[in-house]
């Protein structure tokens, strides 16, 4: 849909990040039109799919975890972002929303692993945009490691034939991560080492 690229390059991959309460809207009920829709878009624009789901936004009116989290008894925490005031994200560490975080996983994953319009899965949900790391917040903090851990097996053992990519933001969860079958990619030029 990119008019301004040229035609001499080929866009192989079309890639998105989908905020947990997009995905799943409902409790228990992953949005299977809306990413049908976006694999059938992509496949016939000659595309594979590749996706990240996030949980943690830094914009206090459009949070990216599911409106009904709190209805189901889960916890929040406030955190801060550049100048905003502080607003809620989703406490990972809470049993409840890492059940149900876990639980989307595995969900997902059952729908979806092997598709064969996937070419692979970030391996996101934890920080910023699924970036797992919470920069710029004085309170929020990362979930601990072993519940860190715990996404990073969902993940795979969820998807144990389609990629699962992760960001090299993720520490030693992405040495966790890699050393269990996961690849690695930099974001951005600065992932290089241009901060």
């Amino acid at each position: 849909q990119d008019r301004s690229l040229p035609t001499w390059i080929p866009s192989t991959l079309h890639y998105a990040r989908w905020g947990w309460g997009v995905l799943e809207p409902e409790p228990g009920k992953i949005d299977c039109d809306f990413l049908d829709r976006e694999l059938r878009q992509s496949r016939e624009s000659g595309q594979q799919y590749a996706f990240r789901v996030m949980c943690c936004s830094t914009s206090r009116g459009q949070p990216y975890h599911p409106a009904w989290l709190k209805t189901v008894g889960a916890k929040e925490l406030q955190a801060e972002y550049g100048k905003e005031a502080p607003f809620p994200i989703p406490d990972m560490d809470d049993p409840v929303v890492l059940e149900k975080h876990l639980d989307f996983i595995r969900r997902l994953g059952a729908r979806y692993d092997g598709h064969p319009d996937i070419d692979h899965i970030d391996l996101g949900s934890i920080g910023w945009w699924g970036e797992w790391h919470l920069s710029g917040s004085k309170s929020a903090k990362l979930p601990t490691l072993e519940n860190r851990k715990r996404v990073v097996d969902a993940y795979l053992a969820a998807c144990p034939k389609t990629p699962i990519v992760m960001i090299i933001g993720g520490s030693e969860c992405l040495t966790y991560a890699a050393q269990r079958g996961a690849g690695w990619r930099a974001d951005c030029h600065c992932d290089m080492g241009g901060f």
